[in-house]
């Protein structure tokens, strides 16, 4: 029997040790699991960051691109104006009268 005296003792022992160590382990895993919530709401958080980051990045390219597009614009219909106003007038009717009547041949 002082064989078995000693393996009852311990688990008598463990169950007083268990009961502290086994509510830090809980403690414990609750942190644990606070922190992991704690940087998914990070992690999900930064790609949107960057998202409206490059989405900000992308819009400022595209009014760039527009701005740039409508002064191109701009001055190829100021430069059209002043070839219209140094063209003589009959020679944009015959342009214009050329172009009508290709525009009929092309329909038909």
């Amino acid at each position: 029997m002082t064989a078995k005296e000693p393996q009852t003792r311990e688990p008598s022992l463990e169950a007083a040790k268990s009961d502290p160590m086994q509510a830090e382990l809980t403690s414990l895993r609750a942190q644990l699991d606070a922190l992991k919530a704690s940087r998914e709401a990070e992690a999900a958080a930064a790609p949107l960051a960057t998202k409206d980051g490059e989405r900000a990045a992308e819009l400022d390219k595209v009014k760039a691109v527009a701005g740039d597009l409508s002064s191109q614009l701009k001055e190829l219909l100021e430069g059209f104006d002043e070839e219209l106003k140094d063209t003589k007038p009959t020679t944009l009717l015959a342009v214009f009268g050329a172009g009508i009547v290709i525009g009929r041949l092309l329909a038909k």
